[in-house]
């Protein structure tokens, strides 16, 4: 009687050809159900790409306003935000940085980010990397974003928010206008360059060298809280200021009362703010 061998040729092709079948069924299965997330543009004329929508909404294509609103960013559990405000000269002449433009920054404060930070453990980031910034959801508010939002270094404002919202805006339970809106209206309503002003028979002229915690209390004693101080050094050495960091409640427009009593790169007392 004849052995049979489970490894002859024949044998070894059939079972070959058996397990790319079942691959390929498995694959289209896999396919098929992420299909129900994702829309062909063929599908819609309006649709320029891609869009991700729920399976709800792919099931019932007839109803707009279910198709067109992008999926909520995924949740983030966060306690408040930092809002950062940055100084245009600072940044452009720190050592080691070029700033393009022939201007080297303007001395004025502009928003660096609004960021949903935690109390303890690791900071929320990048949320939802499906939900990609979309220039046209903010369009009513380029202006205001241009003006007080702009990208110091490279001058590409909207690569500039792009980054911002996915790193960070993505997390704040918010939709890109929401966002974007929330930290202008922010600006608007702390009108930081103002409130530096005003601390000026504390300190002293506007736009000197600064005893960094004597501004820190004279900050607190105006405005009943303390903010953080960021440094960095000029290209001869100098420190200066290059950001303010403020903690804003999640549901108002106020400063928490939780101090962000802090220096962060000040090794030295006293910094400049540039003009």
């Amino acid at each position: 009687m004849a052995s049979f061998n489970l490894f002859h040729p024949a044998l070894c092709f059939s079972y070959l050809m058996l397990f790319t079948f079942f691959t390929f069924v498995s694959a289209d299965a896999h396919n098929n159900v992420s299909a129900l997330n994702f829309v062909s543009p063929a599908a819609d004329s309006n649709v320029s790409a891609p869009t991700y929508v729920s399976s709800d909404a792919y099931k019932n294509l007839s109803d707009p306003t279910k198709y067109y609103e992008p999926l909520a960013p995924s949740p983030s559990s966060f306690d408040y935000y930092i809002f950062a405000l940055q100084w245009g000269v600072s940044v452009c002449n720190a050592a080691g940085t070029h700033c393009l433009g022939k201007d080297r920054g303007q001395p004025m404060f502009s928003i660096h980010g609004l960021w949903p930070s935690v109390l303890k453990g690791k900071q929320p980031s990048n949320c939802a990397p499906r939900d990609i910034f979309d220039p046209t959801r903010v369009k009513d508010l380029q202006d205001r974003l241009n003006a007080a939002w702009p990208d110091v270094q490279n001058l590409n404002n909207a690569k500039f928010w792009g980054e911002q919202w996915k790193k960070h805006g993505t997390c704040s339970r918010l939709k890109q206008h929401e966002f974007f809106e929330k930290a202008l209206d922010l600006f608007d309503a702390i009108d930081f360059i103002q409130r530096v002003l005003a601390l000026k028979d504390v300190l002293g002229n506007y736009g000197g060298t600064y005893n960094l915690q004597s501004m820190m209390n004279a900050y607190d004693l105006t405005y009943k809280v303390k903010p953080r101080i960021l440094c960095n050094t000029n290209s001869v050495g100098k420190q200066q200021i290059q950001e303010f960091q403020l903690k804003i409640s999640t549901n108002a427009k106020d400063e928490l009362t939780i101090n962000n009593d802090e220096l962060k790169n000040c090794p030295k007392p006293d910094a400049d703010l540039p003009l």
